[in-house]
């Protein structure tokens, strides 16, 4: 597993912005960190939104956003080098659905992993 820096960490997490940062190791998919503009964003402690991305990360996509979202990820981690993707979120807590807006990008680490 990747290691970030303790400075890196500290940096990274204290974003007042979303952030989430995700290592893929072969068909493996793990969350490194999230920013704490993130947590703000979801009213769930770090531990706690970490876990659930870590479950599934379309676990507040709305259900009929989830299979182009899967598709775009499946590509993304084919080493398209860029993701984009538009879909609808349910915050905890909220009765509503947010249009979100991601965008993401590739850093290989070692043959095997890239973040």
């Amino acid at each position: 597993m990747y290691e970030i820096s303790k400075q890196e960490r500290q940096t990274m997490e204290a974003l007042d912005f979303p952030i989430a940062i995700y290592q893929r190791r072969r068909h493996f998919v793990k969350t490194l960190l999230v920013s704490d503009g993130f947590c703000d964003l979801f009213h769930l402690a770090r531990e706690e939104l970490i876990r659930d991305l870590d479950e599934s990360m379309f676990l507040y996509v709305h259900p009929d956003d989830k299979g182009k979202l899967y598709e775009n990820a499946q590509k993304f981690w084919r080493h398209e080098k860029f993701y984009k993707s538009m879909f609808r979120v349910k915050i905890p807590g909220s009765d509503d659905y947010h249009i979100f807006l991601c965008e993401g990008s590739l850093q290989k680490v070692s043959e095997e992993e890239e973040i």
